[in-house]
């Protein structure tokens, strides 16, 4: 569906929250978790911004700016989890960056954004005041391969119902050496791969 100003605002994360588990087991963060978290066991960082601009309440765990995640230690969480958060960032390269960071190999970055198919462009009459970016699900793809190996295991548009959001699902791969010992970036798209047929 494409995104009115009708449609209920808020909670984009309860709209995937299901089929997140997988990926979000152990500990994690939210970053821009907003007034909900999808589980108890997140660690919601947020900045409260909302709050200042259009009177929600936020409280998260911790009040901070996810594009600086410093007081967390390099490869320490098993899930970077962020909905409806990248596209308020201006630099969003370095921010994935960040949370690429705090990432233990074989971890997961879990994104769920809204989608430029479905929703106001900057500018547009309705189009949220505080984005700086129009998202394809390939503009993350190709952010993605500046910073380091992964699979990408989901890549969903997702516009039925009430979304218009798309989700992606990045699996950490550590860095290998080649026979040259020079470091090999990897960079896999598991989700295309042909799946079996049901019987």
């Amino acid at each position: 569906m494409t995104w009115t100003k009708d449609l209920k605002q808020g909670m984009e994360s309860l709209k995937c929250r299901w089929d997140i588990v997988p990926y979000t087991r152990g500990k994690g963060l939210d970053c821009g978790c907003g007034p909900s978290k999808p589980f108890s066991h997140f660690i919601g960082v947020d900045n409260r911004l909302d709050t200042k601009l259009f009177e929600i309440q936020i409280n998260p765990d911790i009040v901070a700016d996810v594009a600086d995640l410093s007081i967390f230690s390099s490869d320490s969480m098993d899930f970077v989890f962020s909905s409806h958060t990248l596209e308020h960032m201006k630099d969003h390269r370095k921010v994935l960056a960040e949370w690429w960071r705090v990432l233990k190999p074989e971890g997961h970055l879990v994104l769920y954004l809204p989608h430029a198919d479905f929703y106001p462009h900057m500018g547009q009459n309705d189009a949220n005041p505080d984005h700086h970016h129009d998202f394809l699900p390939q503009d993350i793809v190709d952010a993605m391969r500046e910073i380091g190996s992964w699979d990408l295991l989901v890549n969903e548009e997702r516009n039925e119902k009430e979304e218009y959001s798309f989700l992606q699902v990045y699996r950490k791969i550590a860095d290998g050496e080649d026979f040259k010992h020079h470091l090999v970036t990897v960079h896999q798209e598991s989700w295309s791969d042909k799946k079996p047929a049901k019987t």
